[in-house]
């Protein structure tokens, strides 16, 4: 974790296998209200968001990401599974000023051990995931993957406590195209015994942007400047355009409205573009009725840099409560970032309100200056998600998201030039992902799967080499792969059929039961694209009511031996139409059960025909990919290795490089890369240009001496 002074802000969250970790520190926090939670001891709980490619770990502490120095932590780690983290720290803020004049800020930030929301004995005193066993059942389960947990105030200490609970329920999406947010449902209490007018909410997001510098980032926003309680003016410096995403001014979307609304959305990104993504945060709700009840939209947003964290109550509540202009920010540097809005109509003793803040990414990785609009649309699909299709805060259609069918878990059997893909249709004992029912219309809409592979893994890089169809007689909503017709593949395309398929271009007479799957096409080709997909002759799986022993299974020949290829197999449905709500047909997602195989010739007996591939090595290979972060990861590979070996490089000198300590009995392929490599003891220096020796060795005295060269770019320090 980057060693860094932080003052007073907060967190937000993400993951993708979901844990429940309990920690062995506990606070017992003694507060002055009596009746809420009083001398209660609680220990700090985590779980994680990572069912979409936005990975966070949240805290029952209301706090998000980095709550304690912990490998395991998710750090808004964005697309999931690379590396790149977008997020620090967040919480939420409640602040108040009693008639007496005493300001209150409830907050957490359990690194200064300032921990102000506590979990309610019984009810949340763990970090609760929906995934987990023991689940509260009176929850209802919204997304993909929600997370709930139950505060009090009463570990307030400075002014005292307010009087107030705070639930928090967060949910996530792992669909394409809704798979880039998590969303927090708050629920706030006023359980003082009084009266509390004009509360203020806020949100400090310290974001530190990428995994290296944190002093680069720069503050954005977009929306109204609030000069007035609700007012929600637009924000006077800002040069309208329509290059959004919805085609009116880029502060505005128009998301079932007639009238555009303020985005209201605070961003943070990287000033270097090394990471190209922008994170934003959008608080929204409605409260009271419809139509009676006003929409939440940020009174203020404030910026400030780690020099000027705010380090009592008064300082943070002035943030809140000022409503000034907006200021842009041209000096890259250590930001936070909090959107905020209030005051608040009276809130009497016993009563809720309900309000959302969603966290959300976007990026173009083909044109970073084009990031924000990434941004805007998800922040756009966002709303138009909570509104569900009929515009109406607080409706049975709130949060609409077509689910996709369950991913199946993939086998992958590396061989000579080919990998062997076997998925399993029980996605969980007893549960088969071709039978389960829609998580949003409760219909059976399962209707076929697509394999695809990558050189990078990740989100990017992804090519379809092969697709299964259900077949029925209606295909007026089947998945249409003729959106594709953008690829194209060249003219020797050669067919092959999967193991377990049989012909079924005329289906057995005496087969009662209607053919399940047929595969569309599949061919090999050099290039990676996909071609058109014609009419042919189809494939299908015989479905005769019961599925057979054997999982589907499927051979990826024609692969280069040593290079590592990324698998996903995705389930797709139909869609469906109910009322005027068009679901469309949904896939699911890549990351969410990919896996990765080097294909490779048996495991050799002796050393004879150990080489580096590429030789020499001119500035980049195959297999390396553009990873998010727009880094290129410049390896070469040693290949044919005995099962167990020592790998030594030396310059032509004779100085020592550095050491490869290779045991695998099934690969024979041991990668070394050329930066950031650390046997030397100087870690973060880039290999330089020139000729170098290696010697393999096993441990019965077998050796065999090389070379290889390596012609790069650039032989400064990597950054």
């Amino acid at each position: 974790m980057r060693d860094k002074y932080k003052g007073l802000v907060l967190a937000t969250i993400v993951p993708l296998s979901i844990l429940l970790v309990f920690t062995a520190a506990t606070f017992n926090m003694k507060t002055g209200l009596e009746g809420i939670n009083t001398y209660a001891p609680w220990s700090v709980s985590k779980g994680h968001h990572d069912a979409g490619l936005f990975w966070m770990t949240i805290w029952n502490c209301m706090e998000e990401a980095n709550v304690q120095d912990d490998d395991a932590n998710y750090h808004g780690e964005w697309p999931g599974g690379s590396g790149n983290d977008y997020h620090f720290h967040s919480t939420i803020w409640v602040g108040w000023q009693d008639e007496g004049g005493n300001v209150y800020v409830i907050s957490s930030y359990t690194w200064d051990a300032n921990v102000e929301w506590i979990p309610i004995e019984d009810a949340a005193s763990h970090m609760w995931m929906s995934d987990q066993e023991g689940w509260p059942d009176y929850i209802e389960v919204v997304s993909d993957l929600d997370g709930w947990t139950y505060c009090d105030d009463s570990g307030a200490e400075e002014a005292g406590p307010i009087g107030l609970e705070c639930e928090r329920h967060s949910y996530q999406w792992g669909v394409p195209d809704h798979d880039d947010w998590i969303i927090y449902h708050y629920t706030l209490k006023n359980v003082s015994g009084k009266t509390l007018d004009k509360l203020y909410i806020g949100w400090p997001y310290d974001c530190d942007i990428g995994t290296s510098d944190y002093i680069d980032d720069l503050v954005g926003y977009e929306g109204n400047d609030n000069t007035d309680e609700w007012t929600n003016p637009t924000n006077p410096g800002e040069v309208w355009s329509v290059h959004s995403p919805d085609g009116i001014p880029d502060e505005y979307d128009a998301v079932n409205y007639d009238t555009p609304q303020p985005r209201s959305t605070s961003y943070m990104y990287d000033s270097d573009g090394n990471f190209p993504g922008y994170t934003g945060i959008r608080p929204f709700g409605y409260l009271g009725t419809y139509p009676d009840g006003e929409f939440v939209f940020a009174s203020s947003q404030h910026s400030w840099d780690i020099m000027n964290d705010p380090q009592n109550d008064v300082y943070k509540y002035g943030y809140l409560i000022d409503t000034g202009v907006y200021e842009e920010i041209d000096t890259p540097y250590d930001w936070r970032m909090c959107p905020a809005f209030g005051p608040l109509d009276a809130l009497h003793d016993g009563e809720s309100i309900d309000f959302y803040l969603g966290h959300c990414m976007g990026a173009d990785f083909s044109d970073p200056s084009r990031s924000i609009l990434e941004l805007r649309r998800n922040l756009d699909q966002m709303l138009a998600d909570w509104l569900g299709g009929d515009g109406i805060p607080g409706t049975d259609d709130d949060w609409v998201v077509a689910g996709a069918p369950p991913s199946p878990k993939l086998i992958l059997v590396p061989g000579d030039s080919k990998v062997d893909i076997h998925w399993s249709r029980e996605y969980e004992p007893g549960k088969n992902l071709e039978q389960e029912p829609d998580s949003s219309t409760g219909v059976v809409d399962f209707d076929g799967y697509i394999l695809w592979r990558s050189a990078i893994g990740f989100d990017t890089g992804w090519v379809a080499v092969a697709w299964w169809d259900k077949y029925t007689s209606d295909q007026t909503n089947c998945w249409r792969p003729w959106g594709w017709r953008n690829k194209s593949g060249p003219e020797d395309r050669q067919e092959r059929v999967p193991d377990g398929i049989v012909d079924g271009s005329d289906p057995p007479r005496e087969s009662t039961t209607e053919p399940d799957l047929r595969m569309a096409k599949q061919y090999t080709y050099e290039n990676d694209l996909l071609p058109q997909l014609d009419e042919g002759p189809y494939y299908y799986f015989i479905d005769d009511g019961t599925y057979p022993e054997n999982d589907p299974e499927w051979t990826d020949n024609r692969l280069k031996n040593g290079f590592r290829y990324f698998y996903s197999v995705v389930p797709y449905d139909f869609g469906s139409y109910r009322d005027e709500l068009v679901i469309e047909p949904v896939m699911g997602g890549k990351v969410a059960n990919q896996a990765s195989a080097v294909p490779a010739p048996e495991v050799a007996s002796d050393l004879s025909n150990v080489k580096v591939v590429p030789n020499p090595y001119i500035g980049s290979c195959d297999w390396e990919g553009w990873a998010p972060s727009l880094v290129r990861e410049q390896k070469i590979a040693f290949i044919n290795l005995p099962a167990k070996c020592t790998i030594d490089i030396y310059t032509l000198s004779g100085e020592w490089v550095d050491r490869i300590d290779y045991a695998d009995k099934v690969y024979g392929v041991a990668y070394w890369g050329l930066s950031n490599f650390s046997k030397t003891g100087r870690p973060g220096l880039a290999i330089a240009s020139g000729v170098y020796i290696y010697r393999v060795s096993t441990p019965d005295g077998e050796e065999k001496i090389g070379k290889f060269a390596i012609i790069v770019g650039s032989d400064e320090e990597a950054e």
